[in-house]
This record gives C-alpha cells, sequence and structure tokens, in this order.
C-alpha cells in the first residue's frame, strides 16, 4: 500500500512540476525557410521538415510539399497551419518587397491562451 501511495504521489508531482514551464510561441518567426524577390514577384520556400496544411487563395486546404515554392505577387494570400500555429501570409511589393504575416500560436492544450502577432519580413 505504501508503495502505491509513494508511486501515485510521484506521478503526481511529475505532472503538475511538468505544467510550470512556460510555453513558447513561435509567433515572430518565418514559417519560411527563404523569402526573395524575383521578376517582380516574391518566391516563398517552406523548409523540409515541417509539413503544413496549406491554402492558397480560394483553393481547397491540402498538405504542402518538403521545401515547396510559392509565387506570390502583390496581394496574393496563402494560409498555413499546423497543430499549434497558423500564418496569413500576405504578398506586397512597395514600398518594401516581403510578407506581412498574420501569426497565431493556440497554445490552450497547454493550459495557456492565443498569441496573435503581425509582423513583416522583408524579400532579399
Amino acid at each position: 500500500m505504501k508503495l502505491a501511495t509513494f508511486l501515485l504521489t510521484t506521478f503526481i508531482g511529475v505532472m503538475t512540476g511538468g505544467c510550470d514551464s512556460p510555453v513558447t510561441a513561435p509567433v515572430d518567426r518565418s514559417p519560411f525557410q527563404s523569402i526573395v524577390v524575383r521578376d517582380g514577384a516574391i518566391i516563398a520556400t517552406l523548409p523540409a521538415t515541417i509539413a503544413w496544411m496549406v491554402t492558397v487563395g480560394t483553393s481547397e486546404p491540402r498538405r504542402s510539399k518538403p521545401e515547396e515554392a510559392f509565387t506570390l505577387h502583390a496581394g496574393s494570400v496563402i494560409r498555413l497551419s499546423e497543430h499549434h500555429s497558423s500564418y496569413l501570409v500576405t504578398a506586397q511589393i512597395t514600398p518594401k518587397a516581403g510578407l506581412t504575416i498574420d501569426s497565431t500560436f493556440d497554445a490552450r492544450s497547454f493550459g495557456h491562451g492565443v498569441t496573435k502577432k503581425t509582423f513583416f519580413i522583408a524579400a532579399k
């Protein structure tokens, strides 16, 4: 009986101890491995390691391909989403070429809230 009480107490301590660690939201990092300007458009390339659900314009959502590149003209919009993160990406050419990204990190399943941020990444 003492062993069962000890194990239960240890288990509860370990489970509640892990909840104290902060969850850092990747809300201001680019989901792309590269963003470049070429022939008046922005080429945004995803990394090989993360599979996103991607929606281009008004098309149906689909799974992204490793290192998939998107050609975005001014005003083009794509949406990327995965387990806890989503990004609404809008291309702009002027006054500075790059992507405006509306980022959302949903940490409610970790006992935290939803973090939103908008940031701009200049194309190279």
